[in-house]
């Protein structure tokens, strides 16, 4: 419920954006129904999560618009961003002039604020204007909401967005390198350039190889985080030709492989201090949607809750994952599908949030590595054609 509220939130804002003569949307079905669940209510007439007073502010008779899609929602610390405002008004009455406010909102703290002049012109879609100001300082990754109301009426026309601000990163966390030459998988290929070479004294190694060196290492004290290759991942083709790995399905016709129902986040120290609510938000998307999940079962991984689990589409439900940790000897693995692209600030936050992750190998918290899966991985990760993600 929760995926699907934020995705329809963004598409059905998106197309009211685009079409300016857009007076709403009508849903295609109100009630869950198999194979479409896909309503705002579920089988016996109840609300999901989602109120109707906050449906409303999507797609009401007036609706506040903020130019932000699934992709740009990401700030960095003292970044500056820019971001447009629109105002789609159909009521009757229609409103009878055009200002609006706004301001940025971390928790209850207000960190930018304005307000925004416009011509208005009822029964359609107006540009209210442009708002900017600098992403407030911060040392940990926050969560924020971009919040916007008509200032005659604060209660009844308002709408927000959620935005997450992270600390701006340029160097990879000290005691990671990069194990066996010229990768493939194209996140370890972003690594910046003076990322060493991992060797016996390097703690963390990162890799897309599971071979008797990378064994040797963990089991005798080291860590190896292992990029998802083609034999790990369980990929599949574009459902309706366009969903890839973050959305929903929108029916569900066969053949049942493609798409998910949702996200499972634990609370985990592999994460840091990396924001979340338990699932998969825009934080997450570039992270995810080009990006397939672990395949659990065949790999002997499915014995254990991954740190982050991908709800699987009914009736198929296969153990999927995008980051997974156990102990091997005296170190451990992670596995992760995660695209985490040296260029995406949550991806180098990740990243060096699980490298830093590194503890004593004797917690009990962390699920062991069974042999025959361990022999599962070593031939699955060997090299193959190269990985989008």
């Amino acid at each position: 419920q929760q995926l699907q509220f934020i995705e329809a939130k963004a598409k059905m804002e998106a197309c009211r954006r685009v079409n300016t003569h857009q007076a709403g949307i009508c849903h295609f079905n109100a009630m869950d129904a198999n194979p479409s669940p896909q309503g705002i209510i579920n089988e016996f007439y109840e609300h999901k999560l989602t109120s109707a007073r906050t449906w409303l502010q999507t797609n009401g008779d007036t609706v506040l618009l903020a130019d932000l899609n699934f992709d740009n929602r990401v700030l960095v610390s003292g970044g500056n961003f820019t971001c447009r405002l629109s105002v789609s008004d159909f009521s009757h009455p229609p409103l009878k002039k055009g200002r609006l406010q706004w301001r940025l909102r971390i928790g209850a703290q207000e960190k930018a604020a304005g307000a925004l002049d416009w011509a208005h012109t009822p029964f359609t879609t107006c540009l209210a204007g442009e708002i900017k100001f600098t992403a407030p300082a911060s040392a940990q990754p926050v969560q924020a909401a971009l919040e916007a109301w008509i200032a005659e009426d604060e209660q009844r026309i308002r709408n927000e967005w959620a935005t997450w601000i992270l600390p701006g990163i340029e160097q990879l966390a000290a005691g990671a390198g990069l194990y066996a030459g010229s990768p493939r998988t194209s996140w370890l290929k972003s690594l910046p350039s003076g990322c060493r070479h991992a060797d016996d004294a390097t703690p963390v190694w990162l890799t897309e190889l599971v071979d008797e060196k990378v064994i040797a290492h963990v089991g005798a004290g080291g860590w190896a985080i292992v990029a998802a290759t083609e034999g790990l991942v369980r990929p599949h083709a574009p459902n309706f030709g366009y969903v890839k790995y973050f959305f929903t399905p929108p029916a569900n016709y066969g053949p049942y492989e493609d798409g998910q129902n949702g996200t499972v986040i634990a609370n985990h120290p592999l994460l840091g201090d990396f924001p979340h609510a338990g699932f998969a938000d825009w934080q997450f998307f570039r992270m995810i949607d080009s990006a397939p999940p672990l395949d659990l079962e065949p790999l002997g991984l499915a014995d254990a809750d991954p740190v982050i689990r991908v709800i699987h589409r009914y009736p198929v439900c296969r153990p999927l994952g995008y980051l997974v940790e156990r102990s091997h000897g005296k170190g451990g693995f992670i596995f992760t599908a995660l695209n985490l692209d040296w260029t995406l600030p949550e991806a180098r936050y990740l990243l060096n949030a699980m490298i830093q992750r590194v503890r004593s190998p004797a917690d009990p918290a962390i699920p062991p590595l069974g042999e025959s899966s361990l022999k599962r991985l070593a031939a699955a990760a060997l090299p193959g054609p190269a990985m989008g993600q």
